[in-house]
């Protein structure tokens, strides 16, 4: 076949093809009518009539829930103490009661309580939203004064009351202003009922929105199902006074207490309200097409006809819209398909392959895959987004492969830090000794996991013990190195040299001069106490100095004697005035002593307690901890004062961050 002959066939597809696309397309344009007038009846009584009866029901369902609430508190009425306190606070919470599913608010405007000589007794003193009423005006007065209320009230003496739609004068006396806004809240309906074993008549004057309400909920599921214009509206008993309605603004436009036949001139709605038909075609206001479906509300004492309008261009409009989008959908496919099948079939088909091979080489995991890119049409755009794509990917990779590296990096650092945690936690004294005259604690917190600072209890013996706070420069893993260190040559020499602690500091600064670098030193606190003689030898290499209370009830030591109790609370601060370990090859160690009595407290501490900042950037200092240990001075033990310490720290920097290591020993003498 010559290429002429292949151009011409082409042609006769093309030709073929769109006569019968138009084909049908006039078709179905000409069935559109005779779809119209099947649909419209079918579109009427499936959404229309049925809405209108599920409408109706909807709105007898509500009148028996209300009529239930009042026999129900007439019934609950009768069993509550005949006090006025406990009659209008159940009065008030009825009235509030919500409706669930329709209002969040109450439905009555008044709830009155009758006696048999029409006097009313009891009103709710609180209204459907809360709002506070005046009841002067009500309580107290004959029934008789409310025309309406009053019928209501007589018609209960032989069962149950009701009161058709009106105005009530009962509720207006007993607001403190005018309402404004809906105009449906202005309207009532009343219910009345004896209440059980009693001569009273319970009154309950329904405010009339809860009903409009009910009509109001039609119109969004009318409008999602393509009926934006509908409304819901009802007739009374007469099937001409309009008693709800959409268009109830007393500002613009407002249907309420408005007549079919008079005001609006639609007798033939009247009368099809009137005699049940499920549906009726109208024109109104005239030229627009209406349609609306009737429903009666089945209790016959209101004899009410629910109605839904909806305009007659809404039936219709789905089909009329169907077809022609139908159509429309129908030539742009032809057009699109012919062209890209008739003029771009061989370029598209040539881009597409290489696109797919290049995206099966990117789905293996080559990454940075790109393509030739030969025009700037869209297959050309597709082209150069599946380049942009790729070198995205390649990027997004090289970045998911760092960070996970870096994720494992901090895992095994975190991991590590944990273990090394640990580890020094089990270095810390793992017993408290026990001694006759001492009893001490203590306790390490760190900053980061694991800490510079430690504290030690040392056996030196029977009646003797090392007491020891150490802070080495530093933080973290390098500080609680040297900490560990340090810990391992005091327990070294504490046990040979005994009570000669400033020979200990010597020989463990010479150990650590040694052994590190010219920055690295630590501030020790060291010191032995004779069970015995309650004696404290001790040296200070630079640490923070110890506080020593004597509190006003114990003697205190003067020159080797002992003095009678101050008048006042005493405090010493022990320091011997050493350098700090490791920052000088030979260590002047000035060893010191010191008598303890019973009652004493000795709180040995490291620098990241008394520097714990607050919000306002203040430190808690030596004078906090003072006042401290002062206000517990009658803890039970060393671990309550401890504990108490730390609270206050605790409290001091509460919403900050622990900046440096804690550490605390407290020794009480007994």
């Amino acid at each position: 076949m010559s290429n002429s002959t292949q151009k011409l066939g082409g042609k006769l597809r093309l030709a073929f093809v769109s006569i019968a696309v138009f084909s049908i397309l006039a078709m179905a344009l000409s069935a559109l009518p005779i779809l119209q007038s099947a649909f419209r009846d079918d579109r009427i009584k499936l959404f229309v009539e049925k809405s209108t009866r599920e409408l109706a029901e909807t709105v007898s369902s509500r009148l028996d829930q209300y009529q239930r609430r009042v026999d129900d508190l007439a019934k609950t009425l009768s069993r509550t103490p005949d006090t006025q306190t406990d009659i209008v606070r159940l009065l008030n919470e009825a009235a509030r009661e919500p409706v669930p599913g329709l209002l969040s608010w109450g439905i009555f405007d008044v709830l009155a309580v009758v006696r048999s000589d029409g006097t009313v007794e009891w009103t709710n003193s609180a209204g459907p939203r809360g709002e506070s009423l005046d009841v002067s005006r009500v309580r107290g007065h004959k029934i008789g004064e409310f025309p309406e209320e009053a019928e209501v009230v007589n018609a209960a003496l032989g069962g149950l009351g009701k009161g058709d739609w009106y105005r009530s004068s009962m509720a207006q006396a007993t607001r403190r202003e005018e309402l404004t806004g809906d105009i449906s809240r202005q309207y009532n309906i009343a219910f009345a009922q004896e209440i059980p074993g009693t001569s009273r008549i319970l009154l309950g004057v329904v405010n009339w929105e809860s009903i409009q309400k009910i009509l109001d909920e039609i119109e969004p599921p009318m409008a999602n199902v393509g009926f934006p214009s509908t409304y819901a509206f009802m007739f009374a008993r007469d099937a001409d006074l309009v008693i709800a309605h959409h268009y109830r603004d007393p500002t613009n436009r407002n249907n309420y207490g408005t007549r079919l036949i008079e005001t609006h001139q639609l007798p033939d709605v009247a009368a099809a309200a009137r005699e049940g038909r499920p549906s009726l075609r109208y024109e109104y206001p005239p030229g627009t097409k209406k349609v609306s479906g009737f429903g009666r509300v089945s209790d016959p004492s209101f004899g009410w006809t629910v109605g839904v309008g909806i305009n007659d261009a809404d039936v219709v409009a789905p089909i009329w819209a169907l077809g022609w989008r139908l159509a429309i959908i129908g030539v742009a496919i032809v057009i699109l398909s012919l062209g890209v099948a008739y003029y771009l079939s061989h370029r598209i088909t040539l881009d597409l392959r290489e696109l797919t091979a290049s995206a099966s080489r990117l789905a293996e995991g080559r990454f940075g895959e790109k393509v030739v890119v030969r025009s700037r049409d869209e297959v050309g755009q597709l082209a150069g987004a599946f380049n942009a794509m790729s070198v995205a990917l390649a990027e997004r990779d090289s970045m998911i492969l760092k960070q996970q590296s870096e994720l494992l990096e901090r895992a095994r650092l975190a991991q590590e830090l944990s273990i090394a945690g640990e580890v020094q936690k089990r270095l810390l004294p793992q017993f408290t000794p026990k001694l006759t005259t001492l009893d001490c604690a203590g306790v390490c917190k760190p900053a980061y996991g694991v800490s510079g600072d430690y504290y030690d209890f040392l056996p030196l013996g029977p009646g003797r013990i090392g007491l020891l706070v150490a802070d080495v420069a530093g933080k973290g893993i390098s500080a609680a190195l040297l900490a560990a260190s340090l810990q391992a040559c005091i327990r070294t020499h504490a046990p040979v040299l005994r009570e000669h602690c400033g020979q200990v500091m010597a020989n463990v600064n010479t150990l650590i001069y040694e052994a590190t670098d010219r920055d690295r030193f630590a501030t020790v606190f060291y010191a032995v106490y004779d069970d015995s003689s309650r004696i404290l030898h001790y040296v200070n290499a630079g640490h923070t100095p110890p506080l020593l209370f004597r509190p006003s009830s114990s003697a205190r030591a003067v020159g080797g004697t002992v003095e009678p109790a101050p008048r006042e609370d005493y405090w010493e601060h022990l320091n011997s005035g050493s350098p700090p370990v490791g920052v000088f090859e030979a260590l002047p160690a000035k060893e010191q002593h010191v008598q303890l009595l019973p009652g004493d407290w000795l709180v040995i501490y490291s620098d990241g307690l008394s520097e714990a900042m607050n919000d306002r950037e203040e430190e808690f200092g030596a004078d906090r901890v003072m006042r401290t240990v002062v206000e517990y001075g009658a803890a039970p033990n060393a671990e309550a004062m401890c504990q108490h310490i730390l609270h206050a720290v605790q409290e001091h920097s509460r919403g900050r961050a622990q900046s440096d290591d804690i550490t605390l020993t407290v020794a009480h003498i007994r």
